[in-house]
């Protein structure tokens, strides 16, 4: 009799869960609204303090409301910057609007989804979760559709697809127009900018640069302003220019905001360090020891160690070696720690559980032996039978938790592999950076050796001081110095094109170091004659309007 009532109250509550699944899962909440409208208005914080209140409320209502609730936490931390250490919120709430949810929110669902995965550092499927979404948004969706451009350029730069992820900015900017929202304006013209100076095409990301620079003084924001500065400031320090690297430095550091400080900080020590100018460098990168962030703590070691060691100041050096490897090792373990305590966290929780299932069972044959004294030998057959049923059931139960435990640690030993992979690339990466920063070094003595070569070459001297043309055989000269001062330069020359004597003859004299002026004098033409070759050389090889030293430029890094 117990069995059957047992079955009935199983069937009526499968009916219940059915009527309701069908008839009450509106995700409509006046409270969830409320929050929405301070998602709209940008009152991010506010919104995530409601939500966190509600909690407890929220635990009673439809499926759909919970549903809608988990959603605009997720949207919430996002806006706030709060990463995502899994995916098993959202999956649930992506396959829920897949299936039966809201669909106006399915879009949302799936570009959060890929924000999350950018947070675990899994380009490939956050890259698939933004595709979806992109592909499933209208033109009813067109702010969406510029957070997903935007983030499918930033997550495609960070894998070095630079062409693709500025199709991507592009189109973000397009939509930040036709919504006429500046800051997202303001935000893809420096992304795009910052993928030209990876490229090392440094005149179009001073170009987008600019464009952004110009955008944000007319919007009157600081943080974007300081943003746009410091990134210049970092350009310019790449191609050389010292002076403006410092100018547009001074400008970032005016008006820094918190959370630019370790990324400017970083910049700055690197400008004063690339000018040998220790002292100023060893400031910014004692500033970031201070630092919360650990990688900015192992950065400041590292460049300290540098300037040390070039300083020859080995016990210095001594001093940050130790904490520099200190620091690399907890970045390591740092993953490894949080998952093991995860790890930890479900084993500690399986056991209490089997700790409260023996105590069920003990208290629970106890008030069956009172109960039932009586009746001593069904009691035994009873009991027996339910002993075995029971132990049956926990030895599968156990089978398949124990099978789900060891799935679950192979799946993290899996991770903590391609952690340690990752670090290992991020390493050659860094390796890689140092050995570029030490061959731009050499280049630059190397340029300084040459050129003083062609100045103390008796044949410059008397070109120099000549106030007659340059006759045949000083032009035969002219060509044996530079082929053996700089042998690649005659190729460099013919493989972009420049064939035409006179324009030859100009770009020699150029790389020999003479002025426009004496070039004028030597081949007994105008300055604007030389003027003219020059500026037309340049359109013509490069396809662009430009100046005349705009050439100068070229054959000077030839």
């Amino acid at each position: 009799m117990r069995h059957i009532l047992y079955i009935l109250a199983l069937v009526t509550a499968l009916c219940l869960t059915g009527c309701a699944g069908s008839w009450g899962d509106s995700d409509a909440d006046p409270t969830l609204d409320y929050v929405d409208s301070l998602l709209d208005a940008s009152q991010y914080r506010e919104a995530y303090n409601v939500l966190v209140v509600a909690d407890s409320a929220m635990r009673s209502k439809s499926r759909g409301v919970q549903m809608r609730y988990q959603l605009q936490i997720i949207k919430a931390e996002d806006k706030l910057y709060i990463k995502h250490n899994n995916d098993s919120t959202i999956l649930a709430l992506v396959n829920y609007y897949e299936e039966e949810g809201n669909r106006l929110l399915l879009n949302e669902a799936y570009y959060y989804a890929g924000s999350i995965y950018r947070d675990l550092q899994d380009a490939s499927r956050a890259l698939e979760y933004y595709q979806k979404a992109l592909s499933g948004s209208s033109d009813n969706d067109l702010m969406l559709k510029e957070k997903i451009n935007s983030q499918m350029g930033y997550l495609l730069s960070s894998q070095m697809i630079y062409d693709e992820a500025i199709r991507y900015h592009d189109s973000a900017k397009e939509l930040a127009a036709r919504l006429k929202d500046t800051l997202g304006l303001i935000y893809s013209n420096n992304d795009i900018a910052t993928i030209y100076r990876h490229k090392k095409s440094y005149d179009l990301a001073f170009f987008y640069f600019d464009k952004a620079e110009e955008l944000s003084l007319q919007y009157k924001a600081a943080n974007t302003s300081c943003l746009i500065y410091s990134q210049k400031a970092a350009t310019y320090n790449e191609t050389g220019n010292y002076q403006l690297a410092e100018k547009y430095l001074n400008l970032s550091l005016t008006d820094l905001a918190p959370s630019d400080t370790n990324s400017v900080y970083a910049i700055a020590g690197n400008i004063y360090f690339k000018q040998h100018k220790y002292e100023a460098a060893s400031f910014y990168y004692h500033e970031l020891l201070n630092s919360n962030d650990i990688y900015s703590r192992q950065l400041a070691r590292a460049m300290l160690l540098s300037i040390a060691a070039n300083e020859g100041d080995f016990s210095e050096a001594l001093k940050h070696l130790v904490p520099y490897k200190n620091l690399t090792d907890s970045i390591v373990s740092l993953m490894d720690s949080e998952k093991l305590a995860r790890i930890n966290s479900l084993y500690n929780s399986r056991q209490l559980e089997k700790q409260k299932e023996v105590l069920e069972k003990k208290n629970d044959r106890n008030t069956f032996l009172i109960i039932i004294g009586g009746f001593l030998l069904l009691s035994i057959i009873a009991f027996s039978c339910t002993y075995t049923y029971r132990v049956h059931s926990e030895r599968n139960r156990l089978k398949y938790n124990n099978a789900m435990l060891d799935q679950y640690l192979k799946e993290e030993q899996q991770k903590r592999e391609q952690a340690e992979q990752e670090r290992l690339r991020i390493q050659a990466e860094r390796d890689k950076l140092a050995e570029d920063h030490m061959q731009e070094q050499h280049k630059l003595v190397l340029g300084d050796e040459r050129k003083a070569i062609i100045q103390e070459a008796e044949l410059y001297q008397k070109l120099y001081n000549s106030s007659k043309g340059i006759s045949v055989k000083d032009l035969e000269d002219v060509k044996v110095l530079l082929d053996e001062v700089y042998p690649e330069f005659f190729f460099r020359l013919h493989s972009i094109g420049v064939v035409k004597d006179q324009v030859i003859k100009v770009s020699m004299l150029l790389k020999m170091g003479f002025a426009p002026s004496k070039i004028a004098s030597l081949l007994s033409l105008s300055l604007s004659a030389i003027s003219n070759i020059r500026k037309r050389t340049y359109e013509k090889v490069t396809g662009k309007v430009g100046k005349a030293d705009d050439w100068d430029k070229i054959i000077m890094n030839m």
